[in-house]
């Protein structure tokens, strides 16, 4: 009985500092030489011998080990489980995955495991493209075990999944929820980046800034920061070619910052959708603010936009001034 143990024991020796073919080793030797009638401590050597076989990506022969180690003791029966969920995972079965974990966490509910199978159910059903039922498993998660750092990282994955689907007031209900169940956490602080994202694809930057104020940590959302995401939220919604929703954040911009860091920007995008528009009378009145900074990077165009509508205007003296002015600027031939 002590030579079985000597194996088993220098099996987790060598386990323990990482030495996984000698263990592999060892534990084999034990398993078919150690004649121990200890049913606990040869499951559990199956066990490991599965998992020197996962680290090896052996993965067809930790399967078999796994199942060894659950047919010798179901008491050991959920970590094999769990193992051999996992490693279908791995070989990208991710059915099989989800239908294994089941078993797990219907036939052993006071397992040590179950979060961590609800978490990898989570991220099964989102490599599966369903993430309605990923966010189901993930809630479950939430709910059950909310002290568990699976929890933590479930409840971020939740936010992000209705981010993905575009359904921020969901995504943004779910952020909040992270920030204030899991504050100073690595979660949080990623859930309070998303949330910023969110709010600056909605357009609603004030609103985000009035949030962030009654957190931990967050009054200190400057007024740079707030004039940069103002003037960001604005040059996306014309990026989505939302015009008149982007003439109108461009203006609030610049009322609630005249000398904001993006005016000469914001400037540029209010002209060039009157010009579009043939709006020329007000186009102006923005483009004649590019060029009062000589050399920008807008400056070319909205000198050949200023010329054309002083041209159809036929006001031909300041034309004649911007097209001879254009003439100086222009960097292609056309």
């Amino acid at each position: 009985q002590e030579y079985g143990l000597a194996l088993y024991s220098l099996g987790y020796t060598d386990f323990k500092l990482k030495n996984y073919t000698h263990a592999l080793n060892w534990f084999s030797r034990f398993v078919n030489e150690g004649a121990n009638d200890n049913k606990q401590v040869l499951a559990d050597a199956y066990n490991r011998i599965g998992d020197c076989y996962f680290y090896a990506r052996n993965f067809d022969a930790a399967r078999q080990s796994y199942d060894k180690a659950g047919q010798t003791d179901p008491t050991f029966r959920d970590y094999s489980l769990y193992q051999e969920a996992f490693v279908k995972g791995l070989q990208r079965d991710y059915t099989g995955k989800v239908q294994t974990l089941n078993s797990l966490i219907t036939n052993y509910p006071q397992s040590q495991y179950i979060d961590d199978a609800l978490y990898e159910q989570g991220r099964a059903f989102v490599l599966l493209e369903q993430n309605a039922n990923a966010i189901e498993r993930y809630q479950l998660l939430v709910k059950n075990f909310p002290q568990s750092n699976m929890a933590r990282r479930a409840a971020n994955e939740i936010g992000l999944l209705f981010y993905q689907g575009d359904k921020y007031p969901e995504a943004i209900a779910a952020y909040k929820e992270v920030i204030k169940n899991y504050p100073g956490s690595e979660e949080a602080r990623v859930a309070q980046r998303d949330l910023k994202s969110i709010y600056i694809d909605l357009n609603k930057v004030d609103e985000y800034a009035d949030y962030v104020s009654t957190i931990p940590g967050g009054a200190n959302f400057d007024v740079n920061e707030r004039d940069s995401l103002t003037y960001v939220a604005a040059e996306r919604v014309y990026m989505r070619g939302e015009m008149a929703e982007a003439r109108n954040s461009f203006l609030r911009y610049l009322q609630t910052f005249p000398e904001g860091a993006f005016s000469l920007n914001a400037h540029y995008y209010i002209g060039l959708v009157d010009y579009n528009e043939k709006n020329y009378e007000s186009a102006v009145v923005h483009l004649d603010k590019v060029l009062e900074y000589p050399n920008n990077k807008y400056s070319e165009e909205a000198v050949m936009m200023c010329a054309e509508m002083a041209y159809v205007s036929k006001d031909y003296p300041k034309s004649l001034e911007l097209y001879k002015l254009l003439k100086d600027r222009v960097s292609t031939p056309e």
